[in-house]
C-alpha cells in the first residue's frame, strides 16, 4: 500500500496556475488603504475572535491589523494574468480568443501590509512547487472584504452613522463607494453592481498610478467586445506616464 501511494503521489501531475478569464475585482470611487486582522487573510475569524475585536479596548495592534491600498478604478485580487501584453492589438477584429502563455501571466493582489505572507506563507503555494496561488490568493482576499462588509454592516446597525458606509449605497448617491464583482460584468454593464462599479474604473484610468493592476485591465478590455473605449484610456495613461508599463 505504501509503495502504490508513494507511486500514485510521485506520478500526480504538478499543478500550475492557469489564467483567470473573469477575475472578481475590487472596483473604488478612490483610492483608499484600509485595514484588518492578519488573521482574517489566513482563516475566517471565530466567534471568539469577532467578540475580542469589537471590545471597547480592541486596538488595532491587539488584533495584529495590517493595511491594504485599494486602487481608484481597478484592483485584482489575485488574478493570475497578463499585463500590457496586448499593446500591439490595433482592433477588437485583432483581439486574441485563446488564453494567454503562462509565462506570460503573474498574479496580481491588492499591495500592503500583507505582500510578504502572500509570497512566502506555504498556505499561498501551488502544491509541490514555489509558485503563488492564485486561487488562494483571491479566496484570501474574497475572505478579508467579506470580513470589511460584514464589519461595516456592524457599525452601521449599532451606530446608524451612514458617513461610514463604503459598501453601501448612501442617500444622494446612485452607488456605493467600493463594489466587488466580476471584472466582465463591469465591463459589460451587465448587473447592478456592474453598472455601479462602470464609472469608478472609467473615471479613474486618467489618475491610474499603478500599472500592473492598469495594464491588466487593459488586457482584459482588448479581449472585451465594447470596452474598446477603455482600451483607449488606459493606452493613453501609458502614454503620459511611460513608467506604468513595465
Amino acid at each position: 500500500m505504501a509503495t502504490n501511494e508513494a507511486r500514485d503521489t510521485a506520478d500526480a501531475p504538478t499543478l500550475s496556475p492557469v489564467w483567470d478569464r473573469d477575475p472578481i475585482v475590487v472596483a473604488s470611487r478612490r483610492p483608499r488603504v484600509m485595514y484588518f486582522p492578519s488573521k482574517v487573510l489566513l482563516a475566517d475569524p471565530s466567534p471568539a475572535d469577532l467578540k475580542r475585536w469589537t471590545g471597547g479596548e480592541s486596538t488595532g495592534m491587539d488584533r495584529g491589523d495590517v493595511a491594504v491600498r485599494i486602487e481608484a478604478g481597478v484592483t485584482f485580487l489575485g488574478a493570475f494574468t497578463t499585463q500590457w501584453a496586448l499593446r500591439g492589438v490595433q482592433s477588437m477584429a485583432q483581439a486574441p480568443k485563446s488564453a494567454p502563455g503562462s509565462d506570460l501571466c503573474s498574479v496580481l493582489w491588492p499591495t500592503g501590509g500583507a505582500d510578504n505572507t502572500i509570497r512566502n506563507a506555504q498556505a499561498f503555494k501551488v502544491p509541490d512547487t514555489k509558485e503563488v496561488n492564485p486561487a488562494a490568493v483571491n479566496a484570501a482576499w474574497l475572505r478579508v472584504f467579506k470580513y470589511l462588509r460584514d464589519q461595516e454592516r456592524r457599525v452601521l446597525a449599532e451606530s446608524g452613522e451612514p458617513s461610514l458606509a463604503l459598501f453601501t449605497t448612501l442617500d444622494g448617491f446612485d452607488a456605493p463607494e467600493i463594489v466587488i464583482t466580476k471584472l466582465s460584468d463591469i465591463l459589460g454593464q451587465k448587473t447592478q453592481e456592474g453598472q455601479w462599479a462602470h464609472p469608478h474604473l472609467s473615471n479613474a484610468i486618467a489618475y491610474a498610478k499603478n500599472g500592473a493592476h492598469l495594464g491588466a485591465l487593459h488586457d482584459y478590455a482588448v479581449r472585451t467586445p465594447g470596452a474598446w473605449s477603455i482600451v483607449e484610456s488606459c493606452r493613453a495613461q501609458a502614454v503620459r506616464r511611460p513608467g506604468l508599463v513595465g
